[in-house]
């Protein structure tokens, strides 16, 4: 998405919707909002621009796959640029056209009509299929992802927030997610700035949790300097010589992993 510059873009993504329904218009009678439950924005100035790149989450709660309407306020002098969703592990990706374009092909086909937005100001699309979740209970990573608490950690009364936080990566990682996911980015690399800041506060912490912490942020990791200081903590812990030995081997590191955690 491209606004210009001083619009607040989590603002305006924070008032995008997506309604139940194809004819679940926003402001219609009978439409039904499908919870939001994460924002991310990311964006970069370009000039007297600002270029952003939105990520949403929504759940769908009902107990079936469901069609809806994504609507997204435009902000002043605002446009998108592209569009992608991934749905029940499916990615997809949109098409955008210029409005006077999809003005063209109405014209000749329906199906395009439909994606006209009446307001000039909001950009939306149809949306199909959209899988059911029942309130992220069946699916493991909305799950897992959750319960991440606001420190970046997860925790559980009378654990050690580090050792619940182990056990979720290791379910991040059986999912294949890490710090380049297209979706939970930002959310496990918060979950990794935390541990290790975690991690070197802790002056008294059994060797092999704290091995099996390292190896497993190394996994999840893909940024050089995360994984500089990775190797760094792996060396400033006494006892994990042959953790050290191994890291920049993925396979190697995985292997470890999956030994001391099978269900990773």
């Amino acid at each position: 998405m491209r606004t210009s510059a001083g619009t607040s873009e989590r603002e305006a993504s924070q008032r995008s919707r997506l309604f139940v329904g194809t004819a679940g218009r926003a402001g219609q009678a009978g439409a039904v909002a499908v919870p939001l439950i994460g924002v991310d924005v990311r964006a970069e100035i370009m000039g007297g621009y600002a270029r952003a790149t939105v990520r949403q989450r929504y759940r769908n709660d009902e107990s079936r796959p469901i069609e809806a309407i994504y609507t997204f306020p435009l902000p002043s002098k605002g446009s998108v640029t592209g569009f992608a969703m991934t749905s029940s592990g499916r990615q997809l990706a949109g098409e955008v056209h210029e409005r006077e374009e999809v003005e063209v092909l109405a014209e000749r086909d329906d199906g395009f009509a439909d994606q006209l937005s009446a307001s000039p100001d909001t950009w939306s699309g149809e949306l199909a299929d959209l899988g059911a979740s029942k309130g992220g209970k069946g699916d493991p990573l909305l799950t897992t992802l959750g319960c991440q608490s606001s420190s970046g950690l997860w925790e559980a009364q009378g654990r050690d927030p580090i050792e619940v936080t182990v056990a979720a990566l290791l379910v991040l990682l059986r999912l294949g997610v890490s710090t380049s996911h297209p979706v939970h980015s930002a959310q496990t690399k918060k979950a990794v700035d935390a541990l290790l800041d975690a991690l070197g506060r802790a002056a008294s912490l059994d060797p092999k949790l704290a091995e099996l912490a390292l190896a497993a942020l190394w996994l999840l990791s893909t940024g050089r300097r995360t994984r500089t200081a990775i190797k760094d903590a792996t060396a400033a812990r006494p006892g994990l010589e042959g953790l050290a030995a191994i890291l920049g081997r993925d396979d190697d590191v995985r292997a470890y992993v999956e030994r001391v955690a099978p269900m990773c």
